[in-house]
């Protein structure tokens, strides 16, 4: 198993879904999370890079936190695993990273920050 774990704010409110799995109702979230890391001065002024992860969430308890705690902007920390897929078997063609958050495997938790 790959393992993530980011930092960052939440670019939207979670996007919460249903799906039927062995007769029972379940929900799952998908979230995008921002990560701004320093890189240097260019002219004089503070030059940030800014990174957005796509997430899914399995684990139930995440997806009702994410739905009650969890609002667009606020900075949580994330961990779960890593899976690298290729988009197109067949030519070879580019790597796609998924990251999941599931029952077994992961957290989230909100982060105050002092600003």
């Amino acid at each position: 198993m790959n393992k993530f774990i980011i930092s960052g704010n939440l670019g939207a409110d979670a996007d919460i879904r249903e799906r039927e799995h062995n007769g029972e109702t379940r929900h799952h979230a998908f979230i995008r999370v921002c990560s701004e890391t320093y890189t240097g001065q260019k002219e004089g002024q503070p030059t940030y890079r800014k990174d957005w992860f796509s997430i899914a969430v399995f684990n139930q308890g995440l997806v009702s936190y994410l739905e009650k705690h969890c609002k667009k902007g606020a900075y949580v920390l994330v961990e779960g695993e890593m899976e690298l897929r290729r988009v197109d078997e067949a030519r070879d063609a580019a790597v796609e990273t998924l990251y999941r958050v599931t029952q077994s495997n992961g957290s989230i938790e909100l982060v105050n920050r002092a600003n």
